[in-house]
């Protein structure tokens, strides 16, 4: 061969450069869709209304309660986290000031915004909380976005939990009702947004069970725990997935409030 490469020979050559970087994860394939979703908000005094930007927001996974990231606020308070699809915990922490957190569900292509309001603490305080407080999250590091096929949903379970592994001797059913009675357990105690969590998370176990759809959209219009947007996507999500259960899953979605 000369010194010259025709140009099949080049794109032959690159293609084969691409699929080495590929499998060694050096870099994502460039023929694959993503999947993320946003975390935006920002840190604020409770008292004053003012931005403290001098705080840190952690993210950590509801479903292994692993922190998997870290985001430092600029100087308004605002921060912005690109991370998979799923539920997630935004937790704001500064020295003199008592942590906030907020549970919130993150849909593919969607930004959820949140206000994190923490208020000041005196040295005692701090020590008491500092005392009582649990071991930290574990850290994780996470590759965000995650990859899945060309042209069209995931073959696989759905990208909005991470994925965990079945426990021995459940079936997907069982595992399903497991995670509705948690549910029901933090609604009942008034944490409405952990029951939406504790629901979402079922999502790995069997993504196509229209009862988890329906579930999700009649506490997202419930009272109690209102959001209509993140129930008009979780319909749109549910008739695009559902395969069984379309009965409790329609009947759910007639309850959506008309604009």
């Amino acid at each position: 061969m000369g010194p010259w490469l025709s140009v099949a020979e080049m794109f032959a050559a690159l293609a084969t450069i691409i699929g080495v970087l590929v499998g060694l994860n050096v870099v994502q394939n460039p023929f694959v869709r993503v999947s993320s979703g946003t975390i935006s908000g920002v840190v604020s005094d409770v008292a004053t209304g003012k931005a403290v930007p001098e705080s840190t927001v952690q993210i950590i996974d509801n479903a292994s309660r692993m922190m998997i990231c870290e985001s430092v606020p600029d100087a308004n308070g605002s921060f912005k986290e690109t991370v998979k699809p799923g539920a997630y915990t935004a937790k704001a922490v500064c020295d003199g000031y008592r942590p906030t957190a907020i549970s919130v569900s993150v849909l593919e292509d969607k930004t959820r915004v949140v206000r994190l309001a923490i208020k000041q603490q005196t040295a005692a305080e701090a020590r008491a909380e500092a005392a009582q407080a649990g071991p930290a999250p574990a850290t994780r590091v996470v590759t965000v976005p995650v990859a899945v096929p060309s042209g069209g949903a995931s073959a696989g379970p759905s990208p909005r939990t991470p994925a965990g592994s079945q426990p021995a001797g459940k079936s997907k059913a069982e595992l399903v009702e497991q995670q509705f009675n948690v549910a029901k357990q933090l609604y009942e105690a008034g944490r409405y947004q952990d029951a939406k969590d504790a629901v979402a998370a079922a999502l790995k176990y069997d993504p196509t069970d229209g009862r988890i759809y329906a579930k999700l959209v009649l506490l997202n219009v419930d009272p109690k725990c209102e959001n209509l947007a993140d129930a008009k996507d979780w319909a749109r999500e549910g008739k695009q997935k559902v395969k069984k259960n379309k009965d409790e899953f329609n009947t759910a979605v007639l309850q959506i409030p008309s604009e």
